[in-house]
């Protein structure tokens, strides 16, 4: 459960940054984040707002070689994937 809000705090506080108003013009040009897992979160892009939706679930994790725990994750993954947005997006992040 602490996971859950942990993820709809970022959620909101995230709402709050992306709505804010881009101090540069648009198209403007950014270097896309390099992910450790290569995993980035796909959105969908509704009225003007890119949707994202996470998964929370209880995942299988590996610790180490042979040492597997239960653990909360975010679409199959622990610890989930990379929402990438720049400033100036409107967020939307569904969290089930």
């Amino acid at each position: 459960m602490k996971t859950i809000l942990k993820a709809l705090s970022l959620a909101l506080l995230l709402c709050g940054i992306a709505s804010a108003k881009s101090p540069y013009p648009p198209n403007w040009p950014y270097t896309p984040v390099t992910t450790p897992n290569g995993r980035s979160l796909e959105w969908k892009m509704e009225n003007g707002v890119k949707v994202f939706k996470l998964v929370a679930e209880e995942i299988d994790h590996e610790m180490a070689p042979g040492t597997e725990i239960k653990a909360w994750g975010f679409n199959g993954d622990t610890p989930g994937p990379t929402i990438e947005v720049v400033q100036g997006d409107r967020v939307r992040i569904l969290v089930e």
